[in-house]
Parts: C-alpha cells; sequence; structure tokens
C-alpha cells in the first residue's frame, strides 16, 4: 500500500529543485507555453503546465494531464534568493 503524498498548503513557498530536470538559473526558465517544475515537497514533487509574467513574478498554472488538461492550481513563482527560487499556491490566482 503507497502513502499519498501530503497536501499542498496555499501560502507556503516551496523551494525549486530543478525545471525540466535542470537547475534554475533565472526566472525566464520557468516560463513558457509548456514547462514543468519540481518542488521540494518530500517526494519531489512535478509542477506541469504554462507560466506567463505577471510583473516581477511568474504566475504558472498548473494542469493536470502532464501540463495539457484542466486547471489544477496557480503557483507564484519568484526568486528568493541567490540560486534560490519558490513557488506558492495562491488561491484566487
Amino acid at each position: 500500500m503507497s502513502v499519498p503524498p501530503a497536501p499542498i498548503v496555499s501560502g507556503r513557498a516551496y523551494r525549486i529543485l530543478g525545471v525540466a530536470g535542470n537547475p534554475v538559473q533565472d526566472l525566464n526558465d520557468l516560463v513558457g507555453s509548456i514547462a514543468e517544475f519540481t518542488i521540494d515537497h518530500g517526494t519531489g514533487y512535478v509542477v506541469h503546465g504554462c507560466s506567463r509574467w505577471d510583473h516581477a513574478t511568474v504566475k504558472f498554472y498548473e494542469k493536470d494531464n502532464r501540463g495539457t488538461g484542466k486547471d489544477l492550481r496557480v503557483w507564484r513563482v519568484t526568486q528568493a534568493g541567490p540560486e534560490t527560487f519558490t513557488a506558492e499556491h495562491v488561491v484566487g490566482g
């Protein structure tokens, strides 16, 4: 019997471990029509979807079906420090 992943908590900033299997160098790495990034969530949760710039942050629309289905969550992606990027699930996008 497998243990279900822990729930995603709104308002908590999760450290981004990588984008499409590579280290994040810049917020531009997280902008695109179909993209993915992995957050530090105990199991390496992969977020699939699309994103756009929203002022100084990136708004990422998580989708099911590996990034092409319906919207699941909206994330605010920011640079929290040198070589440190975070994603925060925001309610109401």
